[in-house]
This record gives structure tokens, C-alpha cells and sequence, in this order.
């Protein structure tokens, strides 16, 4: 039987790799994941809400249950529970007896992954954050169909590629272009028919994270920036009959929960004669992809979620760049697309134009790169490579 290890060093990995565990148990595969949390008895202790908002930017609490929760959050938790018992949870895995047959994780993890391919297994890492690849570390080979792409925009030479190093992240790598792996239940379930409703959604950015808070901030300055924020970009909505979706950070800290928003909403919402919930909230780990469709636009505060976005064909976002700069200064490359003042916000708020930035040549490549990979099949060309790299039919 064919056996698979699947490591990360960051919980938040775990999207890529889960989508490609299901598969491989379907065929029959024996699947392990690596654990660095004591599991008794299939019981697994340590992760919960709490030890998210303790320390929200680094979650690498790996246990069975963390992974359900990742499940979760990108949409297969039913499918992964109906294989959940048949999936193995080990310490250390690679220091036992078994032998693995190939080793799965990401690129953001190449450098643990690389140590293991010298040893001769079959190494895979798989696409994450802003890369869309897969990647078999045991092979350097320059010819063939799945190589490193030079006429892409994730390896040509652009300011994109040469911001991020793509090419130095995959050095000596057989290296195929493929969509993010989580994204394929976005794709079988995403509608064709989506009703735009006046609404726009804002991803929240989830707190300790330089943009409304500083980590280890306590709860009266964390709520007064917070309320601050939401009036600043929720009443300009309000006032035009626009209504307001918080979504509300998986990862967040605390004092940003759901909790938290719904008592400053509900304070401004008095204290500005408005109907009771006017501004919406959702759960961390709601589907959020409807409400993306039917937004007049989506609000982002910097993270590498807008790649998922813009994977999936979805134009119409900005990033609010006037509110901290830790995060949306990443994004300077897009400038084209980063509200820099509150004047460019209530600017765009005032036209009855449609709410689609304004792409330059380079951003306009970069989103279609994206979204010419996103087809609902990158978990499938996963298994395809591993059984090729294996010799497997």
C-alpha cells in the first residue's frame, strides 16, 4: 500500500495538504499527518479558540483536532470526517520504523522539505500563499512539460516575480503551475447565477497584527480602535443604504471576535438612530464565498487572501491601505487597487461606477495567471504527479 507523510510547520498549511489526504485515502492510500500534541486514545489536547486569540499569527498547534478545524474553514469538514479515523496521527514520524513512499507539505516549508528529499524519498511541495505550484524536490531536471515556466509571470522577469524571489523559492525543483489546492470546492460550488445585493464585505484583520491593534493590547484599546475603524468604514455604507458584512478573521486575537464587533456594532448602530444589526457580522469559519459574489465589492486589509480572490475570479477587491501599514504595504506592487486615503475611499463610495479598480498591465497579468489555473482540478493534478514521481497507476 502505497504510504504518505504530510508535514507543515504552520497550521494554516494544512488547507493545501488536507484537500490532497482525502484524495489519496479514497484510493486506498495509507495517510499519516505529523502531530505536536499528545494524542490518547484518538483524543487530542491543546488547541481551541483560546490559544488562537493568545497568539493569533502563530498557530502551529498541530493535533487531530486542529486539523479538523482547518477541514472546516476551507469548506471538506463532512469529507474529511468520513475519513478521519482512517487517517494516522504521529509525533515523529520520521524517526520510527515505517517507511513512507513520498513526503507531502508546501513551499512555505521547501527548506524542512529539501533536508528530506537528499535522503532519496520522494519530496513534494505543494503551492501556498502567493505560489501557485507543485514542486518535486528530488528532481532538477530542465526539460519536459512540467518545468519552470519562464514565459510566466511567476517566474518571467517582472517586478511581481522579483519581489517575491519565485524562482529562488523552487531553485532545483521540478517545478508545474497549479491553482491552490483548496480552491476546488470553491469552484464545484461556486454559482453561475450570483445576484448582486448593496452590500460589501470586509475581511476584518483579525487584531495583533499592527493595522488596528498591537499584540498584547488590552481590551479598552483594543475595542476603542476597533469601534473607531468601524465607524470610519462602516457609515459611509450606511449612509448610502450600503450594507456592511464583517467577516470576522479566523485567526483572530482577542477582544476581535465575533463578540467583540457585534457590541461596538450594536453601539454604533444606537448611537447613530440605526436599525439594530445594519451592520452584519459573520463567523470565523463561515463559507464566505456567496457573499463575495454578491458584494458590490470586498474590502481587504493586506493579507494573501486576495490571491484566493483573485484565483477565483473575483475582481472586485481592494485593499484599504489608510488604516496601518504592516500588512497593505505588501501590496504597493497593486497600487492601482490599494485605497491609500480615506478621501480615495469615500471617493469610490460616491461613483456609480462600477467598483472595479482600475488595473495597470502588470496586475491585470498577475490576476489572470491566477485565475487561468483556478479549474477545479489542482488537487487532481496533485495525485497525478505523486503517482508519476511513484511509478502508481
Amino acid at each position: 500500500m502505497t504510504s504518505l507523510l504530510f508535514l507543515h510547520s504552520h497550521l494554516m498549511y494544512a488547507r493545501t495538504t488536507i484537500p490532497v489526504a482525502l484524495a489519496c485515502v479514497q484510493k486506498g492510500w495509507d495517510v499519516t499527518f505529523q502531530v505536536n500534541r499528545p494524542v490518547v486514545f484518538g483524543r487530542s489536547f491543546g488547541f481551541s479558540d483560546n490559544t488562537i486569540k493568545k497568539s493569533p499569527t502563530n498557530v502551529n498547534i498541530l493535533n487531530p483536532d486542529s486539523y479538523n478545524w482547518i477541514a472546516e474553514l476551507i469548506g471538506i469538514y463532512q469529507d474529511w470526517l468520513s475519513i478521519h479515523e482512517q487517517v494516522h496521527f504521529s509525533w515523529s514520524p520520521l524517526t520510527q520504523n515505517k517507511r513512507f513512499d513520498a513526503i507531502i507539505g508546501t513551499q512555505k516549508d521547501i527548506g524542512i522539505l529539501s533536508q528530506i528529499a537528499v535522503q532519496g524519498i520522494p519530496t513534494f511541495a505543494l503551492g501556498y500563499q502567493h505560489l501557485p505550484i507543485i514542486a518535486s524536490l528530488n528532481s532538477s531536471s530542465t526539460t519536459g512539460n512540467h518545468n519552470l515556466d519562464l514565459q510566466s509571470i511567476f517566474f518571467s522577469d517582472n517586478p511581481f516575480s522579483a519581489e517575491h524571489k519565485f524562482a529562488d523559492i523552487v531553485k532545483n525543483c521540478k517545478v508545474q503551475l497549479n491553482s491552490f489546492t483548496y480552491l476546488d470546492i470553491v469552484y464545484s460550488r461556486k454559482s453561475k447565477h450570483s445576484q448582486q445585493k448593496n452590500q460589501v464585505l470586509i475581511f476584518c484583520p483579525g487584531g495583533y497584527r499592527g493595522i488596528i491593534s498591537e499584540p498584547g493590547q488590552d481590551k479598552i484599546t483594543c475595542h476603542k480602535a476597533q469601534k473607531a475603524l468601524l465607524e470610519r468604514i462602516c457609515l459611509p455604507l450606511l449612509n448610502r443604504n450600503i450594507t456592511p458584512i464583517l467577516k470576522v478573521h479566523p485567526l483572530r486575537a482577542r477582544y476581535h471576535d465575533v463578540e467583540d464587533l457585534r457590541t461596538l456594532s450594536d453601539q454604533i448602530e444606537r448611537e447613530n438612530n440605526l436599525t439594530e444589526n445594519s451592520i452584519r457580522i459573520m463567523q470565523p469559519l463561515s463559507w464566505v464565498w456567496e457573499t463575495v459574489s454578491e458584494s458590490i465589492f470586498v474590502l481587504s486589509f493586506g493579507g494573501s487572501g486576495i490571491y484566493e480572490l483573485w484565483s477565483a475570479g473575483v475582481r472586485n477587491v481592494y485593499i484599504c491601505g489608510f488604516e496601518g501599514t504592516s500588512r497593505s504595504r505588501k501590496f504597493d506592487i497593486f497600487d492601482c487597487c490599494v485605497l491609500n486615503s480615506y478621501r480615495e475611499y469615500e471617493n469610490l463610495l460616491e461613483t456609480s461606477a462600477a467598483k472595479i479598480p482600475n488595473f495597470d498591465n502588470l496586475t491585470d497579468r498577475v490576476i489572470n495567471a491566477y485565475q487561468n489555473l483556478f479549474d477545479g482540478n489542482a488537487t487532481s493534478r496533485v495525485i497525478e504527479e505523486i503517482c508519476l514521481q511513484l511509478g502508481r497507476d
